[in-house]
């Protein structure tokens, strides 16, 4: 897996101009590199408190610690398509607290929610200081699609007529998960 990594970095480089490259990094203000990372490392602390309440929300207790850890394992699959990868957490606590892995998915989910509504209020509060029409489109289309969102997770009947349409086309119907997955 590191020698895959080595050679996508070694292809990144021979593909793009290596003195570009040199010169960015060169141009980062060393000085700024211990803030940085204290905001980064605050940020992920703060991720994971709140994975933490959101599994203690659907009765799995994990330590800081543990939550943390959870936390990381998930962020180190954030390159997938959609940062699905992270649907792994499900795998771990399913392995460390024998829970089923539709009953944590949810979690994942809500999480990904969260991002796009703290997403939202970043960009509402840019279109409010600097009005552009990309990004109030953008802030409309965003503000629909969760309210449409949070609408069936929260509506079961709706969820499981949508559910129950979803499981009749074949092309996806095996990937549709089972109606247990929205008692979370």
């Amino acid at each position: 897996f590191i020698g895959l990594i080595i050679i996508f970095y070694i292809a990144l480089i021979l593909v793009f101009d290596v003195n570009k490259i040199s010169e960015k990094f060169l141009s980062v203000k060393v000085d700024m590199i211990p803030l940085i990372l204290a905001l980064q490392f605050s940020a992920f602390f703060l991720r994971s408190l709140r994975q933490r309440q959101l599994l203690k929300a659907i009765g799995i207790y994990v330590s800081i610690k543990t939550s943390l850890k959870i936390f990381l394992i998930g962020y180190s699959m954030l390159a997938t398509p959609g940062t699905s990868g992270q649907v792994i957490k499900s795998h771990f606590i399913k392995q460390k607290y024998n829970q089923p892995i539709s009953k944590t998915v949810p979690v994942v989910l809500m999480e990904k929610f969260h991002d796009l509504l703290a997403i939202l209020i970043i960009i509402s509060i840019t279109l409010s200081l600097f009005f552009v029409i990309s990004s109030f489109i953008l802030v409309l289309t965003l503000s629909i699609l969760l309210v449409i969102v949070f609408i069936i997770l929260r509506n079961k009947a709706l969820f499981t007529k949508i559910h129950s349409r979803l499981t009749k086309i074949k092309m996806i119907s095996k990937y549709v998960p089972n109606l247990e997955f929205n008692d979370s």
